[in-house]
C-alpha cells in the first residue's frame, strides 16, 4: 500500500464520515417536527394564498378546483393571483374559473416589476403582504395538486406552534421515466434534510411550492429589501431573516396530506437548469452555515466519483473496497433520515433505486456545481444572470 493510496483514502473516508455525522444530525432533528391531528376547522385565522404565475394555462384549473374544495371555510380565505407576464391563455382560464365559483373570493392581478427587481414573485409576495388584512400568508405554485386537508393543517401549526414559518413537504407526482424516478427521490431526500435541519432549530433550507408565514413579521423584517436583484431565493431569503432571531418559530409541518405534489421537469437540461436556480442564490446567503454544507455534500459526491480511479491508479483491489465502502457509507447516511421521515408522512422509498441513482445524483451534482460557473440559466423563457 503506497502513501498516495494511505493519504487519498484517509481523506475519502474522513469525508465520508463527516458526511454519515451530518446526516444523523438531520435524522435527530427529525424527532422535533410537528404532525398535527386532522380535527375540524372553524377558520379562526384569516387566509391569503399566494400564487405567482407565468405561462400556465394547461395547470390553473387543476390547482384553483384544489383551492375551492379545501375544508378550510372559504370566507376565511383568499386567492390570489399574479400574472408574470403570461402569453398563453392563463387569464381567460383564470376568468372562466372566477365565473363558476361564486363562493370563494379568487383575485387576479399583474406583478408589477421596478428597474431594481428582477424577481416576480419577491414583488408579489411584498405587495400580497402590503395589502393583504391576513394574519398568514401561505404560498404555492400554479402547477401544485393539494389535499383538502391542506390549508387547514396549515393553519393549526400556526396557531399551535406559534409559527413565523411553516415549511412543508413537496413530492414530485409520478410518471414512468428514470427522469421522474430520479426527480422524486431527490426531493425526497432534500425535503427530509429540510425537515430535519427545523427540528435541530437549524433551518437550511425551505421550498416555495408549500410555505407559509406571519405576514406582521414579514412586514416587519422586509426580507428582500437587499437581494431583489437576485431572480430566485424568495422563500430562501424569508426563512434566513426569520432564522436569524427566531429559529424556535421556524416550524416543519410533517404530514402526508400536507404534501404538495408537483410535475417533474420533462427534460434533462430543464432538471438541470432548475438545479442551477436552485443553486445560484447560494453565493449570496450570510449564513456560512448552509455554505459549509453545501461544500461538505458537494465534497462527498466529488469523492464518490473519483473513488473508482483508485481501482486503475493503485490496486485495483484496495480501489475496489475503498469504492464499495464509501458507495455504502453514503447509501446509509442518506437513507438514515429518509427512511425516518418518509414513515411519518406515509410515502414510500424505493431504496433499490435509491442505490442505483446514488452516482447519478453525485454527477449531476457535480455538473451543476461546475456550471454554475457560468453566471446564468433558462427559466420560464427567461436567460437569468447571478
Amino acid at each position: 500500500m503506497t502513501l498516495a493510496f494511505v493519504i487519498v483514502t484517509c481523506y475519502a473516508l474522513v469525508s465520508a464520515l463527516f458526511y454519515l455525522g451530518l446526516m444523523l444530525y438531520y435524522r435527530k432533528g427529525i424527532n422535533n417536527i410537528y404532525t398535527p391531528i386532522i380535527k375540524e376547522n372553524d377558520g379562526a385565522t384569516f387566509i391569503t394564498i399566494v400564487i405567482c404565475f407565468r405561462n400556465e394555462e394547461a395547470n390553473l384549473s387543476q390547482l384553483l378546483t384544489c383551492l375551492v374544495a379545501q375544508s378550510y371555510p372559504a370566507k376565511r380565505f383568499e386567492i390570489v393571483l399574479y400574472n408574470d407576464n403570461s402569453s398563453d391563455g392563463s387569464l381567460a382560464e383564470i376568468k372562466n374559473i372566477q365565473s363558476q365559483c361564486k363562493t370563494h373570493q379568487i383575485i387576479c392581478r399583474d406583478v408589477l416589476l421596478t428597474q431594481a427587481s428582477h424577481s416576480p414573485k419577491k414583488m408579489a409576495l411584498n405587495h400580497a403582504a402590503q395589502h393583504s388584512l391576513a394574519d398568514l400568508m401561505v404560498v404555492t405554485d400554479a402547477d401544485c395538486i393539494l389535499n383538502n386537508e391542506w390549508l387547514s393543517l396549515i393553519e393549526q401549526t400556526y396557531l399551535n406552534k406559534k409559527a413565523l414559518l411553516i415549511a412543508a413537504p413537496v413530492a414530485i407526482i409520478a410518471a414512468p421515466s428514470l427522469l421522474n424516478e430520479l426527480q422524486s427521490l431527490e426531493m425526497q431526500a432534500l425535503t427530509a434534510v429540510t425537515a430535519g435541519a427545523i427540528g435541530n432549530n437549524k433551518a437550511l433550507m425551505c421550498n416555495g411550492a408549500n410555505l407559509a408565514f406571519d405576514r406582521k413579521k414579514f412586514l416587519a423584517l422586509d426580507p428582500y429589501k437587499y437581494n431583489q436583484h437576485i431572480s430566485s431565493g424568495d422563500d430562501m431569503f424569508l426563512m434566513m431573516e426569520i432564522q436569524k432571531k427566531h429559529s424556535a418559530n421556524i416550524v416543519f409541518l410533517a404530514h402526508e396530506k400536507a404534501t404538495v405534489y408537483t410535475k417533474s421537469k420533462n427534460s434533462l437540461s430543464t432538471y438541470i437548469d432548475q438545479r442551477i436556480r436552485w443553486a445560484s442564490k447560494s453565493k449570496h446567503y450570510e449564513a456560512n452555515s448552509i455554505k459549509w454544507v453545501a461544500l461538505l455534500v458537494l465534497n462527498m459526491n466529488a469523492v464518490l466519483l473519483s473513488a473508482p480511479l483508485t481501482i486503475f491508479f493503485f490496486n485495483w483491489y484496495q480501489g475496489f473496497i475503498l469504492f464499495f465502502v464509501l458507495l455504502v457509507i453514503k447509501q446509509v447516511a442518506d437513507i438514515a433520515g429518509l427512511a425516518k421521515f418518509s414513515r411519518i408522512v406515509n410515502k414510500e422509498v424505493k431504496y433499490a433505486k435509491f442505490l442505483l441513482f446514488q452516482y447519478i445524483e453525485a454527477l449531476l451534482t457535480l455538473i451543476v456545481a461546475l456550471k454554475s460557473i457560468k453566471g446564468s440559466y433558462v427559466w420560464k423563457e427567461r436567460k437569468q444572470h447571478f
